[in-house]
């Protein structure tokens, strides 16, 4: 019996096996691949939506002052972005009042630091009257698996008048 050529059956069922594993890695890497390359799209999709959102805001509060503008906002966008919903808020930034006096000596007011506390005061208040944070919301209608984004945006009220009166 000399000379036989071909496989045994466990060289090929060997063979088959390393074949099989090797696909299986493949695909599982493809699905990965996949996975990421729609949440990429949707993270784009989102941001670009976010964008949208907050150009609209701008624009009606353009030429307005933070008193003359709803403080919430909500609305859908169009086809074929109709599954997602969009929400902003508009909220007042409070600024602790910061004490830019110098220290006296146990407690003593030093010269100036009565004008240097009320100027501290007007300051923070009017920081806190001309800026805002505004925090747009999008989310996925209900029906998949719903999905909330939010991001954060300060504006600022070029056009707030400074008072020297509190």
């Amino acid at each position: 019996m000399g000379n036989t050529r071909g496989f045994t059956l466990l060289e090929a069922m060997i063979a088959i096996t390393i074949m099989a594993l090797g696909v299986t890695s493949i695909l599982s890497i493809e699905n990965s691949s996949i996975r990421a390359t729609t949440r990429a799209k949707e993270m784009n999709t989102i941001a670009m939506l976010t964008r949208r959102a907050m150009g609209k805001m701008e624009q009606e509060f353009e030429g307005k002052k933070f008193t003359d503008v709803k403080k919430e906002w909500t609305g859908d966008f169009e086809k074929p972005f109709d599954e997602y919903l969009w929400a902003a808020k508009i909220k007042e930034v409070k600024f602790p009042n910061l004490n830019l006096a110098p220290p006296g000596k146990e407690g003593e007011k030093t010269p100036g630091s009565e004008i240097a506390e009320q100027m501290t005061k007007l300051l923070t208040k009017f920081l806190s009257d001309s800026i805002r944070e505004v925090v747009v919301t999008v989310k996925s209608k209900p029906g998949g698996t719903e999905r909330v984004y939010t991001v954060s945006q300060y504006w600022v009220d070029l056009t707030h008048e400074f008072s020297l009166s509190e």
